[in-house]
């Protein structure tokens, strides 16, 4: 499994690209399988998915980092892609690799997401061709920069919203 922090960002100091590792991992002449976790939405390139598809080496298996549906909360968390930019990826997906796994990160209970950013949430992932919900539940983190949100979740609320969203991805 290809995963990290900045996956699809592999190789930029270098002159290097994510596809270019790809290929060359391609041509390992051995019963060797890969699949890409973590690669954000901006940077899993239609060029990428293509190569996946065509790959003797690649599984049709991606994990993506939606975190909300809500384009305001992806703002707020400094994201740098929005859910239309996530929902043509998953599109591009589907039209390469139909049948393929695509697992999606979400996070619940961030500070600054009220009701209405949560259903947004919710209304955005039950439309969205998905295989399966990866729910992470928001905790404070000391010296960030989300502490300077005066909107906290409730951490009752916080388990609510994740229980709801596996329930989601169950069905």
């Amino acid at each position: 499994v290809l995963t990290g922090v900045n996956t699809g960002e592999f190789g930029v100091k270098n002159g290097e690209t994510f596809i270019d590792l790809l290929r060359e991992l391609d041509k390992i002449d051995a019963e060797v399988r890969f699949r890409i976790s973590s690669v954000e939405p901006n940077l899993m390139t239609e060029e990428i998915i293509r190569f996946v598809s065509e790959s003797k080496r690649f599984m049709p298996h991606f994990h993506i980092p939606l975190q909300s549906g809500s384009d305001e909360i992806l703002r707020i968390m400094k994201r740098r892609y929005t859910t239309a930019l996530f929902k043509e990826r998953v599109a591009i997906i589907r039209h390469y690799l139909p049948d393929a796994f695509i697992g999606v990160d979400t996070i619940v209970g961030v500070r600054g997401e009220t009701d209405e950013h949560f259903a947004d949430n919710v209304a955005y992932i039950k439309n969205l061709d998905f295989s399966q919900l990866h729910v992470f539940t928001y905790s404070e983190r000391s010296g960030t920069k989300m502490l300077e949100i005066e909107h906290n979740v409730a951490l009752k609320e916080r388990k609510r919203r994740s229980d709801l969203l596996h329930k989601l991805s169950d069905e």
